[in-house]
Order: structure tokens, then C-alpha cells, then sequence
């Protein structure tokens, strides 16, 4: 039986935060590692955290073959590639996946960022073979497992993704709003907010696995809405009307604390105990790691 491992490299939103009240949770932007018999790797997002990502990659393997797969180009989701260590090795291959249009290219994106004026060394510089594949909403095969992308409701083009392997499915939709019936409905480019709330439970329906952007408290969002974020809530109806088994927060807000995302944790635990729930609700802590 394959074993699939997943850890939290960064689990912060839209910026950095070190220092002594973010030590728990963790302040590196957003990369999540997706193992699969501890030699095919996924990556999600090129946040800060795939420093460390990286870092472990070269103490422990040789050879690094791994697919990358980038929600969108907000900086805090690929401002940690320029860092990332097996890139500069000649060795390695990545394959680099990500939503593109005729104004915004994969590749120009992530070069741009290498610029002189912003980065020492070019991105045609780079030892590792890097490969440049742009996706739309739909499914794709890749290696022996299948990956769906899913237009998710952020300002821009964004993807969210959901890897099959051998019946197991593991969803990871940062940076996403979903919308509550009772408040009034963001932009967004879905048919409906009804539409589109059900398009997002109907494809992780029985998940696994599932990472949540969970930026905002619900108190929070009433002054951020079309920001493209969502609130624990929210999460909470759709991921327990798709019955998947594990629910990850995720995308923390700089200015949450350990003690605020504790405070979190334990309130959704309730929200789902009153709703008469058993589905497993985690705030993803940087480092954690789960196998599945």
C-alpha cells in the first residue's frame, strides 16, 4: 500500500511574520510538501517555506524529481523560489505547474521576480531543469496519480488543486472565497455564489484530506469581503457538507497569534460538535506532518 505523507513547510498568508507570538503555528508563506512512498514528491505553492523544503530535500536525497504546482502569483505564494536550494543543482528537474493568460506568462512571472533589481542571480541561471506547464480548471494525468484544478474565487486567475492517487484524494485550495448566503455576495466570476459553493463541495465530496484558506474570523470578514479569503465558518459548511475526513486551516492572517489560532482551533472543534459532526478540524501548524 502506497503510503502518502503530507507536511506544512509555511502556513502563513500574505506575508512573512517571525518572532516569538508566531512560533507555534509558524510565520513562512505558504508550501505544503505531498510525498508518495518517500520518493515522488508534490509541492504546493513557493511561499518562504520552501527554503526549508528545500534544505531537506538536499540533506536527504541526490536525485530530486518533483512537480510544483503554484496557485497563483501573489507574492507570498512564489517569493521563496529564488531560495529554493535543489533549483540551483544541475541534477535536479522540476516541473512547474500554474494558471496563465495572455497578459501573464508562467515563466515571465517567475523570471521577472529575478530580475537584477530584485535578485543576484537570473532564473535562466539556475542549475535544475525547469519545465514550464500552464493549466486551466480541469483534470490532468500526470505520473500515476490525477490532478483536478479548480478556478477558485481570488482577485486574479488562481487554481486550487486535488491529487487522486490509488482512491485517496488530498485538496489544497488557498486563497479562496466562499460565500455565505447571509451576507452580501463578493465579485466573482462563477455563475452563481450558490454555483459555485457547490461546485467546490461536489469535487472534494469524501476527500481525504482537505487544506482550507481559513484567513479571516467571521467577525474580520465583514470588513474584507471580496479580498478573496474565507472564514473558519464558511470552511466548516462546505468541507462538512462534502463529508471529507480531515480539514486543515490554513493561510493564517499575519496579525493571528499562536494564541489567536488556539483560540480558533478550539471554537471550530465546538461549531462542529453543535452541528453533530465527526469530521477532524486542524490548524495547520508549520512542521506538521500527517500520513496517510
Amino acid at each position: 500500500m502506497t503510503k502518502i505523507a503530507v507536511k506544512f513547510w509555511g502556513t502563513r498568508g500574505s506575508i512573512p511574520t517571525p518572532g516569538p507570538r508566531t512560533v507555534k503555528y509558524g510565520g513562512n508563506t505558504p508550501c505544503v510538501s505531498v510525498t508518495f512512498d518517500k520518493e515522488k514528491h508534490i509541492i504546493f505553492d513557493a511561499g518562504s517555506g520552501i527554503r526549508e523544503l528545500g534544505n531537506h530535500l538536499i540533506k536527504t536525497q541526490k536525485k530530486i524529481m518533483s512537480h510544483i504546482f503554484l496557485t497563483h502569483f501573489h507574492w507570498d505564494h512564489i517569493q521563496g523560489l529564488p531560495f529554493f536550494a535543489p533549483a540551483f543543482c544541475a541534477d535536479n528537474r522540476f516541473s512547474i505547474y500554474g494558471c496563465e493568460n495572455q497578459k501573464t506568462k508562467l515563466s515571465k512571472v517567475l523570471s521577472d521576480q529575478m530580475e537584477s533589481s530584485y535578485f543576484p542571480v537570473p532564473l535562466k541561471k539556475l542549475g535544475a531543469i525547469l519545465t514550464f506547464n500552464p493549466l486551466t480548471e480541469g483534470p490532468y494525468f500526470i505520473d500515476d496519480f490525477t490532478v483536478k484544478a479548480l478556478s477558485l474565487n481570488h482577485p486574479g486567475n488562481t487554481l486550487g488543486y486535488l491529487i487522486t492517487h490509488r482512491n485517496k484524494t488530498i485538496g489544497y485550495l488557498t486563497d479562496n472565497e466562499f460565500v455565505s448566503g447571509s451576507i452580501k455576495k463578493p465579485k466573482t466570476n462563477h455563475i452563481s455564489c450558490d454555483d459555485y459553493n457547490l461546485k467546490i463541495i461536489h469535487a472534494i465530496q469524501g476527500a481525504e484530506l482537505v487544506i482550507f484558506d481559513a484567513q479571516y474570523t467571521p467577525e474580520e470578514y465583514q470588513n474584507k469581503k471580496g479580498w478573496g479569503h474565507s472564514h473558519y465558518e464558511d470552511v466548516l459548511t462546505v468541507a462538512m457538507a462534502a463529508e471529507i475526513k480531515k480539514c486543515f486551516l490554513f493561510h493564517h492572517d499575519p496579525s493571528h497569534t499562536d494564541a489567536d489560532l488556539d483560540k480558533i482551533g478550539i471554537r471550530c472543534l465546538e461549531i462542529i460538535k453543535r452541528r453533530g459532526g465527526r469530521m477532524d478540524c486542524i490548524v495547520a501548524q508549520e512542521g506538521l506532518e500527517i500520513e496517510l
